[in-house]
């Protein structure tokens, strides 16, 4: 546009030019003598025009010229650039027929590549080693990943290819040491700070690990919330390794604070106790199981609880944990606890008490068996057995130690699931069919969840 502009105002100024000459010349000659002595006399206008047609005559010529001239490099320029869009495209294809599984497409789509664009290009690079993995030629992939690592722009995605070799060999060191690798480039992607923070829990690596909680948060890979249950659950982690290492006081102060951080989380709190027990701090072994038990009551808090007076009689539990129950008195594993007491004590009346107020806690099958026992202590042919029966065919499952990745039902809570995953297990009632297969012909409760109040027998 603007080379348009710029022509058409030179041109109007040239015609304005020449009609001035030709309107101011009055036929006043101009002398011109060539190198062999002829004299020219034409008039002003006459020879501004001749020399201006002069002057664009040698513009035509060396445009020409230019172009000329310039012909074989534009064409070499462009068949370079024909070549790249087809090896381009050659590649575009190939990567289409590694992700379909076609290994001979791939290949043949690999070497046409090559052929336009090299076989350094970072684009063939990426699809010869795609290529040999199909073929299980790790060696070659290996060899084409640390080609791409060499080169900034390829750098993460052959780190990425590494790590994943490493990773199906086994060789979780390695593994690591690409991620690691990679967080150091890239510390704000996703699937870097995922894989790496994955790696870490794989071998145990708890304190690194607890640091890269912040960045799965920023990245937004996980919410504050569960951020905050990652901090917890790796609290205690690292605790463990504190006591193993002889240090318990250390121990302790990690342990409270991976309760302080996930209140609703029961193992950390048991552990913690335990921790309190040995360095024989029984105040902070008791309160620690009360927060908790405030926050969500849990059957592994009441058997920890429990264990803080084993020689107790059963009127002085079961006076105990009424003390306990006032943290939260309306929740149902905390009625299924009193009532469990009450008729070992054999107190039925405070039993049937606590069987009163099942049916308004949101009651899951064994809260309402234990419903059931108590009106049965005390009258077996009470009405009541049977509208809570009826309430127990279609009320959930117990809680248990649930594995998101599986659906298996573990007996104690660890800090990898049955498949290997790390965190995958949820304190929550498993589906109807997990019931089925878990409980066995006597209907005993899910493993995990029974408890063992019964007080010690005065001898």
């Amino acid at each position: 546009m603007l080379r348009l502009l710029g022509f058409l105002i030179v041109t109007g100024l040239l015609m304005f030019g020449a009609t001035w000459l030709f309107d101011h010349d009055h036929g006043t000659p101009v002398t011109i003598q060539w190198y062999d002595g002829t004299v020219l006399q034409p008039p002003l206008a006459i020879a501004v025009l001749l020399l201006l047609a002069l002057i664009g005559l040698g513009i035509v010529f060396f445009e020409l010229l230019r172009v000329i001239l310039g012909y074989p490099t534009r064409w070499f320029q462009r068949r370079r650039v024909n070549r790249r869009l087809e090896g381009f495209k050659s590649v575009s294809k190939g990567l289409i027929a590694a992700a379909a599984g076609d290994a001979t497409e791939a290949k043949e789509l690999r070497r046409e590549a090559e052929r336009y664009l090299g076989d350094r290009d970072p684009a063939t690079l990426l699809l010869a080693a795609q290529t040999a993995e199909m073929e299980g030629n790790h060696e070659v992939a290996q060899i084409k990943y640390r080609q791409m690592v060499k080169r900034p722009e390829t750098r993460l995605l052959g780190l990425r290819g590494l790590m994943s070799d490493a990773m199906a060999a086994g060789d979780e060191d390695a593994a690591l040491a690409f991620a690691r690798q990679a967080f150091a480039q890239k510390p704000y992607t996703e699937w870097v700070v995922k894989t790496l923070f994955d790696l870490l829990t794989q071998k145990g690596l708890w304190s690194e690990a607890l640091r890269r909680v912040d960045d799965l948060k920023l990245n937004k890979v996980v919410e504050p919330e569960e951020a905050q249950r990652l901090r917890g659950l790796l609290k205690m982690l690292m605790a463990k390794e504190l006591e193993a290492a002889g240090d318990e006081k250390e121990a302790l102060k990690a342990a409270q604070d991976a309760t302080r951080r996930q209140r609703s989380f029961a193992p950390a709190a048991v552990y913690a106790s335990e921790l309190a027990t040995k360095l024989d701090k029984p105040k902070v072994a008791r309160e620690v199981l009360e927060e908790a038990w405030a926050r969500l009551p849990h059957p592994a808090l009441a058997q920890a609880y429990a264990g803080l007076a084993p020689n107790e009689s059963g009127d002085s539990r079961l006076a105990r944990f009424e003390r306990l129950a006032t943290r939260n008195p309306t929740h149902r594993t905390t009625l299924k606890t009193l009532i469990e007491l009450a008729l070992a004590d054999g107190q039925n009346t405070r039993a049937l008490r606590y069987a009163a107020q099942v049916p308004d806690s949101r009651p899951t099958a064994g809260v309402l068996q234990a419903a059931i026992e108590a009106y049965r202590a005390e009258d077996p042919k009470s009405p009541k057995i049977g509208e809570l029966e009826a309430l127990a065919a279609q009320a959930p499952a117990d809680e248990a130690w649930v594995c998101e990745a599986s659906g298996q039902i573990v007996e104690e809570w660890q800090p990898y699931g049955p498949t290997g995953v790390f965190d995958s297990l949820r304190w929550q009632s498993p589906p109807r069919i997990a019931t089925l297969v878990a409980r066995t012909s006597d209907a005993e409760d899910f493993a995990g969840t029974t408890v063992d109040l019964e007080p010690a027998r005065a001898s």
